[in-house]
């Protein structure tokens, strides 16, 4: 196949106005319908560079729009230009360039309620969570600029360090860049640090763990939030 300059991409408004470039005029004089003539062009029959399916055009077009105009800056901090009074806000935003510089490590856990209703629940890796929005083009990547803009929620992902539907029951556990998940029998939910193999434990009724601390933020818009800080030291 021909190679295709992803730049292009940059001049589609939508992935109908994509597909439309591909659709010649024997399309329209024989089919006579512009749906049915897009889903021929997404077959790629007529052309000789590979076609896109929808989420790989808006997934490219992201990472060509981010390349020439990078709206995130890594040396920039997403919290620089908050403004909010939120408190969880400005918790996040004082803990977000000594997890940027690997100084301290911050589990977010977290309980609120989705547009749709649905409870979730989860623990996020503060740092890893932060770097994806740097560094990745990912669709589940949570949006720093625009939480600390107050145009988003924090809400866990199924790609988080934890996640929990309360409607559905689902769960899913993951290891992280700086935690690995531990489903203990006896203590319950355990992150180990892959730094220093120091535990953090959930329990509210227990002692973090050591170099770690435990802070519950009130906050009117989420069930519960609580940061888990742990220092971070060097590797055993």
């Amino acid at each position: 196949m021909d190679k295709f300059d992803e730049r292009e991409l940059l001049n589609y408004d939508t992935y109908d106005d994509y597909l439309d470039s591909f659709v010649q005029s024997d399309d329209m004089f024989y089919l006579r319908n512009s749906e049915m003539a897009r889903m021929v062009a997404a077959l790629g029959l007529r052309s000789s560079t590979e076609v896109l399916t929808k989420k790989q055009f808006y997934h490219k077009r992201e990472i060509v729009r981010e390349s020439l105009f990078p709206r995130r800056k890594p040396h920039i901090l997403f919290s620089s230009h908050c403004r909010s009074e939120d408190p969880l806000l400005l918790e996040l935003a004082e803990r977000e360039r000594p997890n940027r510089v690997g100084k301290i490590t911050t589990i977010i856990s977290i309980k609120g309620r989705q547009s749709n209703g649905d409870e979730i629940s989860g623990f996020i890796d503060y740092e890893e969570s932060l770097r994806k929005t740097i560094l990745e083009f990912d669709e589940d990547a949570t949006d720093w600029y625009e939480i600390f803009k107050e145009n988003k929620r924090i809400m866990p992902t199924m790609s988080d360090l934890g996640y929990y539907n309360w409607s559905s029951g689902f769960s899913v556990l993951n290891g992280s860049k700086n935690f690995r998940a531990i489903a203990d029998p006896n203590q319950g939910l355990i992150f180990e640090s892959k730094n220093d193999r120091r535990r953090i434990s959930t329990d509210p009724l227990k002692n973090p763990g050591h170099s770690s601390t435990r802070t519950v933020v009130e906050n009117s818009n989420y069930d519960h939030v609580i940061l888990f800080d742990h220092v971070v030291r060097a590797k055993l």
